[in-house]
């Protein structure tokens, strides 16, 4: 997982408050016996220039090296254009959810919802 997170930059959450919340982010996945290799998050605001905030590949590169990733043969999910920019800086196929053909660059596929994304990868040939 690789997320913006600025509402601690912009002071609207507290540093704590958005550990309690990836916190039960992931025992809600545990529930579901779903773990994740590695959770990234950028605290940054918007214009403060770092290489971690999505569209910068910062955060998918960090992961990659430290979780040994080919991130050509990796899928970025998200929900945003900013998410696709990442993906698409670090070679990973992309799939916007919840977007329109018409939301962006026509370098991604697009899905109308989490199911559909997942058959979309379930079905693909390699």
């Amino acid at each position: 997982v690789v997320s913006n997170q600025s509402g601690v930059g912009r002071g609207l959450i507290s540093r704590q408050q958005a550990d309690a919340v990836h916190d039960q982010f992931i025992g809600v996945l545990a529930e579901e016996q779903i773990s994740l290799a590695g959770v990234y998050y950028c605290f940054h605001l918007p214009n403060d220039g770092c290489d971690c905030r999505k569209p910068a590949p910062g955060m998918l590169t960090r992961a990659a090296g430290e979780l040994g990733l080919d991130l050509s043969a990796s899928v970025l999910i998200g929900d945003k254009t900013s998410d696709m920019g990442a993906g698409l800086a670090c070679g990973c196929r992309c799939i916007l959810i919840g977007g329109s053909p018409g939301d962006g660059w026509s370098r991604w596929l697009t899905a109308a919802d989490m199911e559909s994304m997942a058959e979309m990868i379930l079905s693909a040939d390699s």
